[in-house]
């Protein structure tokens, strides 16, 4: 019986478009390992925009999230959009 691999996502450093940058190598190493299920376990919803982003563009078939904190986890009107926007592309969380 075979490990599935643990990846490392690249850091390329800060700013947006170092953000841009992690997540175009992100899609890059799940697509070159041929991945089918990601699975993220953060603390909050933003905590996992990177990786959902990143394995959506990578094809990736499955995307589940855990939180870690209960869904009453207060969110600031403006970032409830944003969140909702990501749930969607999200399987299951």
């Amino acid at each position: 019986r075979r490990n599935p691999p643990v990846l490392r996502a690249p850091n390329p450093g800060g700013g947006p478009l170092g953000a841009l940058r992690e997540i175009a190598g992100t899609a890059r190493l799940l697509r070159q390992a041929a991945i089918e299920l990601v699975h993220i376990q953060t603390w909050h919803p933003g905590g996992a925009r990177k990786a959902t982003l990143a394995a959506r563009l990578a094809g990736v078939r499955g995307v589940i999230r855990t939180e870690h904190l209960p869904p009453s986890y207060r969110r600031g009107r403006l970032t409830r959009p944003l969140t909702a926007a990501f749930d969607r592309l999200t399987d299951y969380i």
